[in-house]
């Protein structure tokens, strides 16, 4: 099944579908996409601790001084 066929499948359901069953789709989406984002954050998170990239405890205290000028 093509990304095109189950777009149009989803709009069917979501159409066909009660205002409950609208929201658990809506909330479950929501929080897969979400834990998705921070997945690929914690990632890319660990990829530069491996690679050394990182700031002293000093270096980020002068990052974040400079946000309150």
């Amino acid at each position: 099944m093509s990304t095109l066929e189950i777009k149009k499948e989803l709009h069917e359901f979501i159409d066909k579908g009660d205002a409950s069953t609208i929201r658990g789709f809506y909330d479950m989406l929501k929080s897969y996409l979400y834990q998705a984002e921070n997945d690929k954050m914690i990632a890319e998170a660990e990829a530069d601790i491996k690679a050394g990239r990182v700031l002293t405890h000093q270096e980020v205290k002068d990052i974040v001084a400079t946000w309150k000028k």
